[in-house]
């Protein structure tokens, strides 16, 4: 019976430090930078103190801008269309990705309602 126990013990404090290495890591990363470029579009994500960071979304249909919190591995992130008729939020977490971080998550606006799939990939640095 010492031996479960001892196995279990072991087994939860492995388990413990494999979550914070993992929020550590998320929360070290920078998270800055260019994401999604292709054909002039892009999604720029900038800091702006400790957790609150500047968010543009430049697309052919025009520009939405915004604010977002980070905490640990998840960013939120209020945004409008720059003429003030598309109101939405986004909702990420933040992953390791190939070049950079990567942005999974998903997104609702109003009007329209209902949720959307999004993943934002990491492109380059901020200049």
């Amino acid at each position: 019976m010492r031996m479960l126990l001892r196995g279990l013990a072991v087994f939860f404090v492995a388990g413990l430090l494999s979550v914070s290495l993992a929020y550590a890591w998320a929360a070290e990363i920078d998270i800055t930078g260019y994401y999604g470029e292709k054909d002039g579009e892009y999604t720029k994500i900038s800091k702006n103190g400790d957790s609150v960071y500047q968010y543009l979304n430049h697309q052919k249909a025009g520009d939405w801008i915004g604010v977002a919190i980070r905490e640990g591995d998840s960013l939120s992130i209020g945004w409008d269309k720059s003429d003030g008729r598309n109101l939405g939020v986004s909702v990420y977490r933040i992953e390791k990705g190939d070049k950079g971080p990567n942005l999974v998550g998903e997104w609702t606006s109003f009007p329209g309602g209902g949720t959307r799939k999004d993943t934002l990939k990491w492109s380059r640095k901020v200049d």
